[in-house]
């Protein structure tokens, strides 16, 4: 059964200026492509940084950002941890100058974009059955199950990605990082 939403509001005006110091770093713009990818993958256990010099995301786990921020010695941590250890001293001497902290799960609500869905889904049906899913624990996991077998999850996604893009667009303008909307809507 297909459902029919309301389209998504017209696309923003991009404008991003350049700092001086970004622009002698590295002048390649910034996929929003790869960065709402990233946002989404965004862990709990984790965070990612925009490593700026290289155009590239790295993720350090929390128990590796504890040994440096406990200035234990990387010798004592177990060898695998040890090239971690490191990445992360170098994002803790470079933070907010080469490397940038991802939007995290307080800036990407899902539950909030669940919400903000319902209001574009036309059948009111639908809506309440989606509205009544969300209310409970595992609540995306049966959204997006409902929103499957409602014929809504092409446009759940298309939803979810538009609002990804708009806090990449954010993140972007707030640290100063030149992009390309090479995000396909």
């Amino acid at each position: 059964m297909a459902v029919k939403v309301r389209p998504q509001s017209p696309e923003k005006k991009m404008c991003t200026p350049f700092t001086k110091e970004i622009i002698l770093m590295n002048n390649k713009p910034l996929s929003l492509k790869h960065l709402t990818e990233a946002m989404d993958w965004e862990a709990d256990f984790a965070s990612t940084f925009y490593w700026v010099s290289g155009n590239d995301f790295i993720t350090i786990d929390h128990e590796v950002q504890s040994w440096v921020k406990d200035a234990l010695d990387s010798k004592d941590a177990p060898e695998w941890m040890q090239k971690k250890i490191q990445q992360a001293k170098v994002i803790e001497e470079s933070y907010l100058k080469d490397y940038f902290p991802l939007p995290g799960k307080f800036d990407v609500n899902e539950y909030d974009m669940m919400k903000r869905f319902l209001n574009r889904v036309y059948d009111l049906d639908s809506a309440r059955r989606l509205d009544d899913v969300i209310r409970s624990r595992g609540s995306l996991r049966r959204f997006k199950d409902l929103a499957t077998e409602l014929g809504l999850i092409d446009q759940w996604h298309g939803f979810k990605n538009e609002l990804y893009k708009e806090v990449a667009i954010g993140w972007c303008e707030k640290y100063h990082l030149s992009y390309i909307n090479d995000t396909i809507r």
